[in-house]
């Protein structure tokens, strides 16, 4: 489904370049869930952010089913995000002063969906993620854990085929980090394609596969545990 061509990134600081991302080669398999980790600084969010068509490349190729992303001009871009990707963010970015449920309903209102059409989709993506009770509150009245699984629901609102999940953990107690994970787990399982970037190392059981960045380049590309339905791994 991805297929990242010789990848690069640089950011201009000053008068000083900063490489981001370095000749970045990695393909990622259509329904397969990939972990993305690495120490502050090894490009992580860059890759993500790529990705998700959030920013543009310096150099190199992201092929997305086969269509270069470059192609697209920034409205285009904006389109395609909003059709085929759902982005997860560590602090979680819902707006406080709608209620949880207009908060999911969001994307689809971008997407020109009816409100008689968002409504039920929206309370049937809550309660996928297990807080349909809580539709009618505001986000800050919810506790992080909570919080994060709106903003689940919400990237899943246009039915994406790509998750990019940038630290969605990062703000949240074991337990909870650990309930999210799995209701990713549970969307793979469905199909859907997972890029989670995330400083979390032990994850091999959880995932198709662990891909480690240093300093802007892969440094390794692991083959994870993660039983699939069907007993395959990607």
């Amino acid at each position: 489904m991805i297929e990242l061509k010789n990848l690069g990134k640089t950011y201009q600081v000053g008068t000083v370049e900063f490489h981001a991302l370095r000749g970045v080669e990695l393909s990622i398999a259509k329904g397969s869930f990939v972990a993305v980790v690495g120490k502050s600084g090894s490009g992580k969010s860059t890759l993500a952010n790529l990705v998700a068509g959030i920013d543009r490349p310096t150099s190199g190729k992201i092929l997305m089913e086969g269509a270069d992303l470059a192609g697209l001009d920034e409205d285009g871009l904006a389109r395609w995000r909003g059709q085929k990707v759902g982005v997860i963010f560590q602090s979680f970015q819902l707006l406080p002063t709608l209620t949880v449920l207009e908060n999911v309903m969001l994307p689809m209102d971008f997407a020109g969906v009816s409100v008689a059409e968002a409504k039920p989709r929206a309370m049937a993506l809550l309660a996928k993620v297990g807080i349909e009770d809580q539709a009618a509150k505001l986000p800050l009245s919810l506790s992080g854990g909570q919080q994060q699984r709106v903003a689940i629901a919400r990237a899943l609102a246009n039915d994406p085929a790509l998750l990019v999940a940038d630290e969605p953990t990062g703000n949240l107690d074991t337990r909870t980090a650990d309930e999210v994970l799995d209701l990713f787990t549970a969307f793979a399982d469905q199909g859907k394609t997972i890029l989670l970037v995330t400083h979390e190392r032990d994850l091999s059981s959880r995932v198709d596969r662990v891909v480690t960045l240093c300093d802007g380049r892969v440094e390794s590309d692991v083959v994870g545990g993660r039983a699939r339905l069907g007993g395959s791994h990607a």
